[in-house]
C-alpha cells in the first residue's frame, strides 16, 4: 500500500510535467497568441477587484477587470457588463480586449452563495449553445463564434460600488468559415 501511494505521488509530477510539455499532444492556446482558421480552446483567468464603471445605467452593472492567460501573465481587460434577470441569474456581455483583438460574449451568468464565506458567491456561466458574438469581434476574433464556460467566486461585501472575482474561463471558438 504504501509503494503504491509513492508511487502515484511520484507519477502526478511526472504527467504534469508531460501534459505542460511542448511536445504534448494536448495544445493550450494563449489568448495573446496568433489563432488559425481551425477551431481554438482559450483558458483565460479573470481576477482582482474592481469599482464599478462610471456612467452605468441604474439597473446595469458594469467593471472592468484583469485577464491572465494559463501561463499567469495579464494580457488584457474584460468589461463584464450585467443585468439581473432573476434572483440567481444575470444576462452578462463580456467584451475581452485581448492583444489579437476584442472577443465579445454574451450569456446567463447564475450565482449562488457560499455557505462557507459571508458575501462569496459561487458563480457559472455553463451554457448549452454558442454564446460568443462574432459580429462584434475585432482582429482575430471577427467573424469568430462559438461557446465560453465559466466557473468562479465574486466577492460582493461592497457591491455594487465593487466587486471582486476569482473566474476561470474555458472558451472554444469556432473555426473560422
Amino acid at each position: 500500500m504504501i509503494r503504491r501511494r509513492a508511487l502515484g505521488l511520484l507519477t502526478l509530477p511526472i504527467v504534469v510535467i508531460a501534459l505542460m510539455s511542448p511536445l504534448s499532444p494536448i495544445a493550450i492556446s494563449s489568448a495573446g497568441a496568433e489563432e488559425d482558421s481551425s477551431g481554438d480552446l482559450l483558458f483565460l483567468h479573470v481576477r482582482g477587484t474592481a469599482n464599478r464603471k462610471a456612467g452605468t445605467a441604474p439597473e446595469r452593472f458594469a467593471y472592468v477587470l484583469d485577464v491572465y492567460d494559463a501561463s499567469n501573465r495579464k494580457i488584457g481587460t474584460v468589461t463584464h457588463d450585467a443585468a439581473f434577470t432573476s434572483a440567481t441569474t444575470a444576462e452578462i456581455i463580456s467584451t475581452f480586449d485581448l492583444p489579437s483583438g476584442n472577443l465579445v460574449n454574451r450569456a446567463i451568468e447564475a450565482f449562488a452563495p457560499d455557505t462557507s464565506r459571508q458575501n462569496q458567491f459561487l458563480t457559472g456561466i455553463h451554457p448549452e449553445g454558442e454564446t460568443l458574438l462574432g459580429d462584434r469581434g475585432t482582429g482575430v476574433y471577427a467573424g469568430r463564434t462559438g461557446r465560453l464556460r465559466m466557473s468562479g467566486w465574486h466577492e460582493t461585501s461592497k457591491f455594487p460600488d465593487t466587486l471582486g472575482v476569482n473566474d476561470f474561463y474555458a472558451i472554444e471558438l469556432n473555426p473560422k468559415g
